[in-house]
């Protein structure tokens, strides 16, 4: 069996690197042999190590001894608990490493809790897609469009209900789409965090209601 995750270290000095790397496989040995949920796998990484020295941003277990779990599950393991702030699969339902999929894409983002996925929803992504295509800084062949759940959406009702998250998620992989799950509430920061991965044009969809509400002063009041 494989348990395979990709990590982004934080620390600037190569020392504190090797040491965190070296902490960190012997953290996921010991608890493959002490746990037999993924989850519990995952969250012993960070034994003896602090969250903000580094992230995770992929996971993916095979095998025997993981034959009945979902890997996507565990991708909204990580953003859950603030192993990342976000994480990607494909129409496939596999887990990738985000730099994999959005590296010098033009990447188009439709934002929504998709509860489930609506006429609406499909009627402006066609339509949202038609315009980016139009814009002379875009190539058509060159295309990502990613539809995107916040978290805060999936934690509506209290806690996140994973049998509801796997829903909307084969609902939005059956159509062919690609689902990222992230923490970030605001346009900006998810603008932000694609932008580490693509100088190229990108475009966001979003509805009325979302545009007049990024116009509220409160959201800007602590920026520079």
């Amino acid at each position: 069996s494989d348990f395979i995750i990709h990590v982004i270290l934080h620390d600037q000095d190569a020392k504190l690197q090797q040491e965190t790397v070296g902490t960190i496989g012997t953290n996921i040995l010991h608890a493959c042999f002490h746990e037999e949920d993924p989850k519990e796998i995952l969250k012993r990484t960070y034994d003896s190590l602090e969250k903000d020295q580094f992230e995770i941003d992929m996971v993916e277990v095979t095998g025997p001894a993981f034959k009945n779990i979902d890997n996507r599950l565990l991708s909204l393991t990580l953003v859950k608990e603030r192993m990342t702030n976000a994480v990607i699969f494909t129409p496939d339902g596999m887990n990738k490493q985000p730099s994999d999929i959005l590296y010098k894409k033009n990447i188009l983002t439709m934002r929504g809790s998709f509860r489930p996925v609506t006429k609406v929803n499909i009627d402006m992504i066609e339509r949202g897609l038609k315009e980016f295509e139009a814009n002379k800084k875009v190539l058509k062949d060159n295309i990502q469009i990613l539809f995107e759940i916040t978290l805060s959406n999936l934690k509506a009702d209290g806690e996140v209900d994973e049998q509801d998250f796997l829903d909307r998620a084969n609902l939005l992989c059956s159509l062919g789409y690609t689902v990222m799950i992230s923490n970030y509430k605001k346009f900006y920061k998810i603008i932000e965090y694609l932008s580490q991965f693509t100088k190229s044009r990108m475009g966001v969809i979003l509805g009325v209601d979302n545009l007049i509400e990024m116009f509220e002063e409160q959201y800007y009041r602590n920026l520079n």
